[in-house]
């Protein structure tokens, strides 16, 4: 399936940050957009609290989608990501407040 972070989710994800104090896991564009194809789940998107020295940045990033109904049970695949370190330099990028355009990825069907 193909992922489409758009314009409105970026503009979504810079108005809760700066309004609310939501978790930046679940209101990055990212998880926003990831959202829009698995709604009711618990989507977070975010880095690995413990990096391997030997692993790059982005192999450490992560998009989760939990299903609460099923025990929390995991429904994407890490590997079925494709383009992995797109989506985390974009999400590095726009943690840090610089401009980001609008990106699509796949999550690949397992």
């Amino acid at each position: 399936m193909k992922i489409k972070v758009k314009q409105k989710h970026i503009d979504s994800a810079i108005l809760y940050r700066s309004k609310t104090e939501v978790n930046p896991k679940e209101c990055c564009p990212i998880a926003l957009a990831v959202w829009d194809h698995f709604q009711w789940k618990n989507v977070s998107v975010g880095w690995c609290d413990d990096p391997d020295e030997y692993k790059m940045f982005h192999e450490l990033f992560y998009i989760s989608v939990q299903d609460p109904d099923n025990d929390y049970k995991e429904l994407v695949d890490q590997d079925s990501i494709n383009d992995i370190e797109q989506c985390s330099k974009f999400a590095e990028k726009f943690d840090e407040g610089e401009e980001v355009k609008p990106f699509e990825f796949e999550i690949k069907k397992s």
